[in-house]
């Protein structure tokens, strides 16, 4: 993989690529008649969606975020807090106050978790990949999963029925520089869309380093990446009521790993990491007159190459691989007018393999789970709504758990659009294989992770001509039980072991506004949320490292005919980096500001769009992770052109 980005990054074969594609797909879109598609009446079950619990992405957002990553479009959603370890780098996401690890991602309902670390590095998915994107965090993301104790993240992909090319090129601060292709080809049956990408960057910015003494400005060294990425979606209309579709997705990526700010002088070693993921889904749906049947199958493989030399000598080198096979089936109907059934069953196989190459350390393990969720929803009166459900789960490795829900909804009006929830769950999470059997400090006999959660929020909508308001408040409260941690152990490693039990509750507000005035359009997107986090077995209840108490974030849109502006601020409170109480210390708070500028217009058959920007408009010096700088203000330029 290295020769091959290497041979790729010199030549500047990705152009090659980029005008290939674009002749291939040309040549097939000039063969092909302008179809007049006859509308077509889908009958099928349409869930209420408004009323649960969960924040979908604006699509506005999505697409003005479309050429990063994302962990970098995460940070506008409430109750969300991401610890990058730097441009390039790894990223995860913990959701109100629970671990990194706690939080389950999804691609087209399939896991995107590692089973060895159980995290998701979301540094490697890029939002040009996506369509769709919500974030769940009650117990109703147990439709989708089990293990998502903090909540869920879930991707999806979406057919497209036209014809297209588009190819945009970026270039932006510390030598970075990025190439999208999209194809979307279709007729009245089948509709297939292409996506590829490359970006690399030497990521070289200036920082301030107040970690030695006296402090100086420093380049940030070994930190270039390399990322490359394809996928494919194809979907075929069998008929109206029924749709094949199959996915395939593989990326690389090569990433140097920079010292950290304590070490950046006496640093004389060579770190990096390569990372390859190819995964593959089957997906068939079928509509019915009062439900919805669907399955899918996938499978997926990713591996993990982490290199060190010290003073020129090879002093650490692992390669992780794991395996995964997906099967879900899901049902769902309508009884009468207020009786909704929903059911599903999920089976996953897991094998992960761990190799030291220098000491011949080396751990296998696999893991066997297969769950039933069930779901009754009734309407017992004009304006309630009970839901009790549950997801039974089954593995090798524990045996049969159990994670039920009960949750109320009370509307306020007819139209069911402005109401109020309350919720009551229960969840269980597993531990990684890591946790088990990595040597040394794997524990066998670590329990379950266990989370008992309820929440109550209120949510109301208001549209009228041209103005548009939704809104949300609510507050939740959850209690994690055999908390998994590692911790230095009396024999000079770390080991896992249940040691905490956490309470993590809070607030969280979401306001989505629009309007227009006269032809200028305004959309106004806020959340704000305050989360408490602590380990129920301390006295004074510290808050959890690298969770914010407080955390802001705001995006304003501006649109005026081909013209549109976008004002972005995203804010967190102090975090705590000290395990002890008796030792506290703290990343300092921190606010950006993002602007962004577009314009777009068309050449006849040609549309072209213009986006230029500047990131951390002020400069601020930040971290996410201690010792490891974020970089200052940056700018960046991106031109698509479309046909």
């Amino acid at each position: 993989m290295e020769l091959l980005i290497s041979i790729y990054y010199n030549f500047n074969l990705k152009n090659l690529l980029l005008f290939v594609s674009l002749c291939l797909c040309g040549k097939y879109l000039s063969a092909q008649d302008t179809l007049k598609i006859k509308e077509v009446n889908i009958f099928g079950y349409k869930k209420d969606t408004i009323a649960h619990n969960f924040n979908r992405i604006d699509s506005v957002i999505i697409q003005n975020s479309k050429f990063t990553s994302i962990d970098d479009l995460l940070k506008n959603m409430p109750s969300l807090s991401v610890r990058n370890y730097g441009n390039g780098s790894m990223a995860t996401v913990s959701i109100r106050g629970a671990g990194a690890f706690h939080t389950k991602v999804l691609w087209n309902e399939m896991s995107l978790n590692s089973p060895m670390s159980g995290q998701t590095d979301l540094s490697q998915i890029p939002v040009f990949f996506t369509d769709n994107i919500s974030l769940h965090t009650d117990g109703q993301s147990l439709n989708l999963s089990e293990g998502g104790l903090g909540g869920l993240i879930s991707f999806e992909n979406t057919p497209s029925w036209e014809n297209s090319v588009s190819v945009s090129q970026e270039i932006a601060s510390f030598n970075t520089y990025g190439n999208y292709v999209k194809c979307n080809l279709s007729n009245t049956k089948l509709s297939e869309k292409l996506k590829f990408y490359y970006k690399s960057s030497l990521n070289n910015f200036t920082y301030n380093n107040y970690a030695i003494l006296p402090a100086q400005q420093m380049k940030l060294q070994n930190s270039k990446f390399h990322q490359i990425g394809l996928m494919n979606e194809l979907y075929y209309k069998i008929n109206s009521a029924n749709m094949l579709s199959l996915f395939v997705w593989y990326n690389s990526s090569i990433r140097e790993i920079p010292p950290i700010m304590t070490n950046v002088e006496s640093a004389k070693y060579d770190e990096n990491q390569s990372d390859n993921n190819f995964r593959f889904l089957l997906n068939y749906d079928k509509k019915l007159s009062k439900g919805n049947f669907d399955y899918k199958i996938g499978s997926s493989f990713s591996e993990i190459d982490y290199y060190l030399a010290q003073n020129n000598n090879t002093s650490y080198n692992t390669n992780i691989k794991s395996y995964e096979i997906f099967e879900k089936i899901s049902f769902e109907y309508k009884f009468f007018q207020t009786l909704n059934l929903s059911l599903n069953n999920i089976t996953n196989y897991k094998k992960g393999l761990y190799t030291e190459i220098i000491n011949g350390n080396n751990f296998s393990a696999s893991k066997f789970e297969s769950s039933v969720y069930i779901n009754i929803s009734k309407d017992i009166l004009k304006k309630v709504n009970i839901e009790i459900a549950t997801r039974e789960l089954y593995s090798n490795n524990y045996g049969i758990s159990h994670c039920p829900l009960v949750l109320l909804k009370y509307y306020f009006n007819k139209k069911k659009n402005n109401g109020l929830v309350i919720s009551a769950s229960n969840n269980i999470k597993e531990p990684s294989m890591n946790d088990m059997y990595f040597i040394p400090g794997g524990n066998i006999n670590l329990k379950a992770e266990n989370s008992k959660n309820s929440d109550l929020f209120t949510f109301l909508t208001y549209n009228k001509n041209n103005f548009n308001v939704n809104y949300k408040i609510g507050c939740f409260y959850n209690y994690i039980q055999n908390w998994i941690m590692w911790k230095p152990s009396a024999y000079g490693f770390w080991t896992a072991e249940n040691i905490n039990n956490v309470v993590s509750n809070g607030l969280e507000n979401s306001l989505n506004l629009s309007f227009n005035i006269k032809t200028i359009k305004i959309n106004l997107i806020s959340n704000y949320s305050y989360i408490s986090s602590y380990s129920n077995n301390t006295k004074d209840k510290n808050q959890l490292i690298y969770i914010p108490k407080n955390t802001f974030n705001s995006t304003l849109y501006l649109k005026f005919k081909n013209f549109a502006l976008n004002y972005s601020i995203h804010s967190e409170s102090k975090r705590s980096i000290s395990l002890s109480s008796e030792d506290e210390k703290y990343l300092e708070s921190f606010v950006l500001n993002d602007f962004g500028f577009k314009f777009n217009s068309k050449i006849r058959t040609v549309a072209y769009e213009i986006k230029t920007g500047i990131n951390n408009l002020f400069n601020y010096q930040y971290q996410l992770v201690v010792w490891r700088p974020m970089s200052g203000r940056n700018f960046f330029i991106i031109l698509t052109i479309t046909i």
